[in-house]
């Protein structure tokens, strides 16, 4: 299946707001719980503009929706030790893809005052994905890469990512202290 707007526009009911799940838009206290729960709760969720702290958000699911109000609508790593990423976005079944994905109008920022290279804490990382657009997201400050489409196994099975579009984004390191915009490793 072709990703469109329209495919969401058909499965996307009212979104949750992070606000509502107890998230942090002082970016003051970690809102990681917050936006798991929104996410576990509702296909779509919305960010309202603010700062929010967050690490390894991780409650994805087929046919999900996370936007903001563009690049006022801040998710801001909180810790930039290895592994930690903003979104950590892969099946943990090994049975299906996650598929469908629509991450749109949103800043992913790492690490801004005492930035630190460290190769595996990414912005975004992905694994075991089909049919994912990020459209006009801003990649700020990344430690390793801004997005990471990797691949894994469970042992036994091999979990892959296709029809990975990113459009519309800004990439920007903010000093070498980073590894790659976008890296595909498979």
């Amino acid at each position: 299946m072709a990703l469109t707007k329209v495919t969401y526009a058909m499965i996307q009911g009212s979104p949750a707001n992070v606000l509502d799940f107890g998230a942090d838009a002082t970016g003051t206290t970690d809102s990681t719980a917050a936006f798991n729960a929104a996410l576990a709760a509702s296909s779509s969720v919305f960010v309202p503009a603010g700062t929010y702290l967050v690490e390894n958000i991780t409650e994805f699911n087929s046919g999900c929706e996370l936007f903001g109000e563009g690049f006022t609508s801040i998710l801001k790593l909180a810790n930039t030790s290895p592994d930690s990423h903003v979104l950590d976005i892969n099946h943990s079944t090994f049975v299906a893809n996650i598929d469908g994905l629509y991450v749109h109008d949103l800043q992913l920022q790492g690490e801004t005052a005492t930035p630190v290279f460290e190769e595996q804490c990414h912005l975004v990382a992905l694994t075991g994905v089909t049919n994912a657009l990020f459209e006009n997201v801003k990649f700020y400050a990344f430690s390793g890469d801004g997005v990471y489409i990797g691949s894994g196994d469970s042992g036994v099975d091999e979990y892959h990512n296709s029809n990975i579009t990113i459009s519309k984004c800004v990439f920007d390191g903010v000093n070498k202290e980073n590894r790659n915009g976008i890296s595909v490793i498979d």
